[in-house]
């Protein structure tokens, strides 16, 4: 099912004025710009890396996301405790 929302013609004329005090930069210093970490992030960002796009990554916490740190992942490895 696709939902599509038509925006009054009101809205374009307010994104204009308000977008007015604003250049255009004449080249940008990035083609991707990805937030956060996580696995699915991680391999977006390395596939468009693979294809020559210069890409930044942001995260505010650790590499990975939280399946991989804290989830999925090290719920099936060893337990350090149990280890004696």
């Amino acid at each position: 099912m696709e939902l599509r929302v038509r925006l009054p013609a009101r809205m374009g004329l307010w994104r204009r004025r308000v977008y007015a005090c604003w250049t255009r930069p004449m080249r940008f210093d990035r083609n991707l710009v990805v937030i956060g970490a996580g696995s699915a992030t991680l391999v977006s960002a390395y596939i468009a890396a693979a294809t020559k796009a210069r890409v930044t990554l942001v995260e505010q916490g650790a590499m990975g996301g939280a399946c991989l740190n804290d989830g999925c992942v090290p719920s099936k490895g060893p337990d350090p405790k149990r280890a004696a």
